[in-house]
């Protein structure tokens, strides 16, 4: 049992802090570009700012004093709330993803954040802890992840070792029987700042900048200016492009160096773990037995620079939220991702699909109406008619990728696995085993079924719940496609 214990103090300061960046433009209209502003106006909203701060303190205080923690019989419950109580609470045994989160900041203090996932779909799923002693938060992952089988003997060795362990840091926590797969090295992540595209990030925040002081300050004539300086000759033109993509690049560098830089695939006999971040860092744990499925992708750049992506889909993980951890790695050299995958996930084998689509699937294909083409051509010949042109190249990339997809779509299940081969200039894997697929339906509309072709669906229980579909499969195959799929109920009733 761990015993009822408060967040860390840290907690009130990163609460405040994000409280001054939702204000941060407040904050510099009211005492950075008004500070010699002597106006009643400008003096009320001040004493009415710092008000709201003072409350917003103790409101923050009081809301980490009555937040509580505990651990027992099982059970992980946090109770919160000022006014009203609240309680959240998942049995141990639930738990399938771990994301521990380390802003710099709190790497002085040697604490994190933790992030438990479940894979029930209720709002309770998720429990997070914003900021926790590392060596508390190293002790819930354990007790979480051996629950079932040792959670007496990680009680009695963590309560040994609890006061030789309160100083130290994450790294020296890990278990040194984990094996490490892959870590980027330098020139692997400078590809990476080029192939993430990560250098137009530059745009967009100086866009938001612009926008933001535009609203405090008017700096129109400021920018008019300097524009008209550059346009003033050719030479100028060219270094202030050459400047921007100097900087732009670097930014893009630094930021995926920050990110990818100190990246490492990691696992032990029962999970695996992706670390990331070098200010900020994060790691994401997940047990083996809880991947549902993988996805290997290839864009037409990753191919030409032989680069692969593998991403894990898995019970408890919210796409939307688990998009970016549960990536093996975004960049990962193709000749590598396949050794990897026999190492890590051996039961999910990446093979050479070769069943092929039949004839009548391309002519399928080439009937389906092509909506995206429709539009598009709607919306030149209404705004802009001088660009009619586009429309006929927009009509011919859509049927040739229509007949790419064709080419390259392959599937085969065999013994335990299922695999999807999709994609026509880009490439996608989906590899799952039967025993993670909970259900299967064929479908055939009016045409399909005059072809004699299928499309068949697949469902593995994550959050959301995983469909995966493939279209224009002889229909022959998709009817041994259910007679493989029922033997999963024997695999079942034996395990």
């Amino acid at each position: 049992m761990i015993e009822t214990f408060h967040m860390h103090p840290m907690k009130i300061l990163t609460s405040f802090i994000q409280t001054a960046k939702n204000s941060f433009i407040l904050i510099l209209f009211l005492f950075i570009f008004n500070f010699k502003d002597v106006s009643m106006a400008i003096k009320i909203g001040r004493v009415i700012f710092l008000l709201y701060l003072f409350f917003r303190l103790i409101f923050i205080i009081i809301d980490w004093w009555k937040t509580t923690c505990e651990i027992n019989d099982g059970m992980i419950q946090i109770k919160r709330g000022v006014f009203q109580r609240k309680q959240n609470s998942i049995p141990l045994r639930e738990i399938q993803n771990i994301t521990w989160r380390t802003p710099f900041y709190f790497q002085w203090f040697h604490i994190t954040s933790l992030r438990l996932e479940t894979s029930s779909t209720s709002d309770s799923s998720t429990v997070q802890l914003d900021a926790l002693k590392v060596n508390v938060a190293n002790k819930i992952e354990k007790l979480a992840t051996t629950y079932k089988t040792e959670y007496k003997n990680v009680i009695e060795k963590m309560d040994e070792t609890e006061s030789d362990t309160n100083e130290l840091r994450q790294e020296d926590l890990k278990d040194p029987y984990r094996t490490v797969h892959f870590s980027p090295t330098r020139k692997e992540v400078l590809k990476a700042s080029f192939l993430s595209f990560s250098f137009l990030g530059l745009i967009p925040i100086i866009a938001i900048a612009y926008r933001e002081i535009d609203k405090v300050i008017n700096i129109d004539k400021q920018v008019e200016g300097i524009f008209t300086f550059i346009t003033s000759s050719w030479l100028f033109i060219i270094g202030a492009i050459l400047l921007f993509i100097i900087v732009a690049f670097a930014f893009g560098i630094i930021q995926t160096y920050m990110k990818y830089g100190k990246y490492e695939i990691s696992s032990d006999e029962e999970r695996i773990y992706i670390q990331s971040g070098i200010l900020n860092e994060k790691v994401f744990s997940i047990q083996k037995a809880n991947v549902q499925a993988i996805r290997i992708s290839q864009s037409p750049l990753k191919k030409l620079l032989k680069f692969t992506e593998v991403k894990l889909i898995s019970a408890g993980s919210d796409d939307d939220q688990a998009e970016d951890i549960s990536s093996l790695y975004p960049f990962l050299p193709s000749d590598q991702a396949k050794g990897l995958l026999a190492e890590i996930l051996p039961q999910f084998p990446l093979k050479d699909a070769e069943n092929k689509l039949p004839r009548q699937a391309l002519y399928m294909r080439l009937m389906r109406i092509p909506w995206f083409w429709i539009i598009v051509t709607a919306l030149i010949l209404w705004f802009k008619k001088e660009w009619w042109f586009l429309s006929p190249i927009l009509f011919v990339i859509t049927y040739l990728t229509r007949i790419f997809n064709y080419r390259n779509t392959r599937f085969s299940w065999d013994n335990e696995t299922i695999q999807f081969k999709t994609g026509g200039i880009s490439t996608d894997i989906f590899i799952t085993s039967r025993k993670k697929v909970i259900e299967v339906n064929v479908e055939q509309n009016i045409i399909q079924k005059k072809l004699g072709i299928a499309t068949i669906n697949t469902v593995n229980r994550v959050k959301p719940v995983h469909h995966e579909k493939l279209q224009d499969i002889p229909m022959i195959e998709s009817q041994h496609f259910i007679r493989w799929y029922k033997q999963r109920a024997k695999e079942i009733r034996t395990e």
